[in-house]
């Protein structure tokens, strides 16, 4: 029963991923959103639908493109860099509610260089980045916040895409007007299919530290023409020697959509990048040891011109396992609570916030919840917070009543007709924790093991792969070596939509 709820929580996380619109209201009203969710703007271009999504109550908002989620942020606490834009009523800061974002600095940890001529501070650090997809723009205020010394360059094909981004997200445009300490811009914003930027940067002598991939097409597909052979020799061409690449993959480790992963894995290494070692991104309510392979998520694909794995580097790894995201701001302050509704499978109701003042809960119940949800034993610690769930059907018919009083009798999706087989589903998360374990639990992961036993690397074939993570103990359980087998080679002749859309 706890691996059904997990596997809720799982979804909940997820769940952002994907929105549909609806007015009036203009409001998103998916299943394990948030019950005051709204689109704040939207723009249509030829390439996209995008809109920023927003709720108060869970202090969130996500830039969502179609029905995809590609990046999101806090709105507390809020960015006090510019006084001219400290009463906009929408002014998030760096805190990122992304945990693939959080993900970037690893490999400007790992750059030797990089690293060496900062004396291992990365405060100190100047790395030049190219980020390939803007998106929400949380992968450039990670690296900004904590490497104050960066100079990126960001390129995306769509311009709506850097409207809109900087429109909702203030922080960004301040960014841009900003230097190093050396005079670089600390933000530079590129209008230009990437490969075309990339085969330009290459022949013009402009080298980076560290490459960020990160763009997709609709499904969570990368664009074919940036997962070849031939284009990441391009990019490799301009790299610095030492230079490392960070690759956004949405696949799994085994079953069907493990080919995607292996296909890029297989195809860096054809490009020349000899060491390659992935992040397995955890989210909120997914324990560390209970990772599951098969489910889809954020495979951060780490590439290098020498070997970058714990084995071979464990220095730079130790730095990796040392760090700690937001390292100036408090635990315990900028909580979110909620409620739902959750059958065996999926959440089947809007999030309910337990502290929205707009919307107030009975406070007698809501000190009942928290005896009945600390009393449960499906309750559980998850990165960030924890989970609780109940089958009590008078808990749960009560919680209905009171959710449906507090809005005024109008009940948000899910509320007014509850179903007999759900049970009541209470989460709680620290979003500055939430940041610090998630990264912990996917750096100690990555970091744990990656020498695979010598009988299976000798039963490799050509066409197999090491995802880059071993577990000589096992994972729930079961041994696991994550060797993806017959995985695709993706060239210009043959891109990786073909293997994409085959498995969808």
């Amino acid at each position: 029963m706890r691996s059904a709820w997990l596997a809720a929580a799982l979804f909940a996380a997820s769940s952002a991923a994907g929105i549909r619109f609806q007015d009036p209201p203009y409001r998103s009203v998916r299943p394990g959103m948030p019950a005051d969710s709204y689109v704040l703007l939207h723009r249509d271009s030829p390439y996209t639908h995008v809109a920023w999504v927003v709720s108060p109550s869970a202090n969130h908002m996500s830039l969502v493109f179609f029905d995809a989620s590609q990046g999101g942020v806090c709105l507390n606490p809020r960015w006090e860099g510019d006084p001219a834009l400290a009463n906009r009523p929408i002014n998030p800061g760096t805190l990122t509610s992304s945990m693939y974002a959080l993900t970037f600095p690893a490999a400007a940890l790992l750059n030797r260089s990089l690293m060496s001529k900062a004396g291992g501070d990365p405060a100190k650090a100047a790395p030049r980045v190219l980020i390939v997809g803007l998106g929400a723009g949380a992968g450039i205020a990670v690296l900004a916040h904590h490497f104050p010394e960066a100079s990126i360059t960001v390129v995306d094909i769509d311009p709506v895409v850097i409207q809109i981004a900087e429109e909702g997200y203030p922080y960004l445009g301040w960014l841009r007007t900003q230097k190093t300490a050396d005079g670089r811009p600390r933000l530079r914003e590129v209008v230009m299919d990437a490969r075309q930027f990339i085969r330009q940067a290459g022949r013009e002598g402009e080298r980076f530290d560290l490459v960020v991939m990160d763009a997709f097409t609709l499904g969570l597909t990368v664009p074919p023409h940036l997962m070849t052979r031939e284009f990441f020799r391009e990019t490799a061409a301009c790299m610095d020697p030492d230079g490392v690449m960070i690759t956004n993959i949405h696949a799994s480790y085994s079953g069907k959509k493990a080919a995607l992963l292996g296909g890029a894995i297989r195809t860096m290494q054809a490009a020349g990048f000899k060491g390659i070692h992935t992040l397995p991104v955890h989210w909120f309510g997914e324990p560390k040891d209970h990772l599951q392979p098969e489910s889809l998520r954020n495979c951060m694909v780490l590439a290098a011109r020498e070997g970058i794995s714990p084995d071979e580097r464990p220095d730079r790894w130790a730095r990796v396992l040392s760090w700690k995201p937001y390292p100036d701001l408090p635990t315990g302050k900028w909580v979110n609570r909620s409620l739902s509704l959750a059958n065996s499978e999926r959440f089947v109701s809007a999030k309910i916030p337990l502290d929205d003042p707009q919307h107030p809960l009975d406070p007698s119940f809501l000190d009942l919840l928290d005896r009945v949800m600390r009393q449960t034993t499906q309750r559980f610690q998850a990165p960030g917070g924890h989970v609780a769930v109940s089958n009590d059907r008078v808990l749960i018919g009560m919680a209905g009543d009171v959710v449906r009083r507090a809005y005024g009798g109008r009940a948000p999706l899910g509320w007014d007709k509850i179903p007999a087989e759900v049970a009541l589903v209470q989460e709680e998360t620290d979003w500055v924790q939430l940041a610090r374990d998630s990264f912990r639990y996917t750096a100690q992961l990555a970091g744990a093991h990656s020498v695979v036993p010598p009988e299976a690397v000798a039963a490799l074939d050509e066409d197999d792969v090491k995802a880059g993570v071993w577990f000589p103990d096992g994972l729930d359980g079961e041994p696991v070596s994550w060797i993806i087998r017959d995985a695709p080679l993706f060239t210009d002749a043959r891109p990786n939509a073909d293997i994409a859309n085959a498995i969808r």
